[in-house]
């Protein structure tokens, strides 16, 4: 019965230490989630693709959905929160992959976060998809903040965040 005691409250201690480290770094260190999909265009998007006629492979499959996205949640202690990045998606993909797309940015700062939202269309018909991320690995988002007068930062390379969804 003692030994049950004693591990009980020792797991109770380590389950408190966790949760004040992880509410800790919050206060000083923002959430961060950059995110790239690639996925396969539905028959409704598909439908609304115009200029079909001015690629060499105008099959559905040759067409991809790029979502790229960047969200910044923080604590009252972080302020001034920017977002830049080396290139647009567009360019670094260029004319001949790049499609269509359009982008929203949304920040709540009664909430401290920050939405960066790039949806696009993508023509894939004679690249492959390592062609794409060796594409992106060309770029980076860069997200700024400061926090007591000191201004911090983090970089990531927009090709190391992708992911293929079949």
């Amino acid at each position: 019965m003692k030994k049950k005691v004693i591990i009980s409250s020792v797991l109770l201690l380590l389950i408190g230490i966790i949760a004040i480290s992880f509410y800790t770094y919050y206060q000083f260190n923002p959430t961060i989630v950059v995110r790239t999909e690639i996925s396969q265009v539905d028959d409704e998007t598909y439908k609304q693709i115009g200029g079909l006629e001015n690629v060499k492979y105008p099959e559905q499959e040759n067409f991809k959905q790029l979502v790229f996205s960047i969200r910044v949640m923080h604590s009252d202690k972080i302020e001034d929160v920017k977002i830049e990045t080396s290139n647009s998606i567009s360019e670094l993909l260029g004319k001949e992959i790049y499609w269509t797309g359009e982008y929203w940015e949304l920040e709540e700062p009664d909430k401290r976060q920050y939405e960066h939202h790039n949806e696009m269309i993508i023509y894939t018909g004679e690249v492959i998809d390592e062609d794409i991320e060796n594409l992106l690995r060309k770029g980076t988002v860069s997200i700024s903040w400061k926090m007591n007068g000191e201004e911090k930062s983090k970089t990531y390379n927009i090709g190391e965040t992708i992911v293929f969804l079949k």
